[in-house]
């Protein structure tokens, strides 16, 4: 399955196809998050996604529901974590696209390198942000459950799983830049006529 993919993405296609359904997996992915966002501003979640995810603590994430029960959100930001799913999905479209174009990118200018072979595997591992998410949430939902006296244990696995997801996300964004970059600096350096590459005065 996976060399079979894999030989999808390096063989098949034109490169402008890969690009092109990149940009519109991540378009579809930023105006999920828009919409939703729409509903986690409604719930009056006192701080941003990331850092009320990114916590670490226990006593201040109570404290982050405290303030959802005082206002008669809760349920509001209920309905956030459950519609959070639809996010999960184009997280793992866009990251694998996204990858792939990136891939695509870099065989063209490096065939068959060990840099390729890198990039792959960033195009398979920056989808688990997904499954990072999901995991993120069900230990939310047992944390809801008793929003201010929940385990403090669980705190470490729900901001473990916000930092795995965050941080495969921004490999995947930061990646494809380098790609980008990486292999339009490379073209043009090889369009030069030789004596510039080199360097030779004349």
């Amino acid at each position: 399955m996976i060399k079979t993919i894999t030989a999808l993405v390096l063989n098949r296609f034109h490169i402008l196809i890969w690009i092109t359904l990149a940009i519109l997996a991540v378009a579809t992915s930023i105006k999920t998050m828009e919409w939703l966002g729409g509903y986690y501003s409604a719930s009056a979640f006192p701080v941003s996604v990331p850092k009320g995810q990114l916590t670490f603590n226990a006593q201040t994430t109570k404290g982050y529901y405290q303030t959802l029960l005082d206002l008669g959100t809760l349920d509001k930001y209920l309905l956030t974590q459950k519609l959070d799913f639809l996010l999960m999905v184009t997280f793992l479209v866009s990251m694998f696209l996204l990858g792939a174009a990136a891939t695509r990118l870099i065989n063209w200018q490096f065939k068959d390198s060990k840099l390729t072979k890198f990039s792959l595997g960033i195009m398979w591992i920056t989808p688990i942000a997904a499954l990072f998410d999901a995991l993120e949430n069900m230990v939310s939902f047992v944390m809801l459950s008793n929003p201010t006296h929940f385990s403090d244990w669980l705190i470490w696995p729900y901001s473990t799983f916000a930092a795995a997801k965050f941080s495969l996300i921004t490999l995947g964004y930061v990646w494809a830049i380098i790609a980008v970059i990486l292999t339009s600096l490379t073209f043009i350096l090889r369009c030069l006529p030789k004596q510039i590459r080199a360097g030779r005065n004349s």
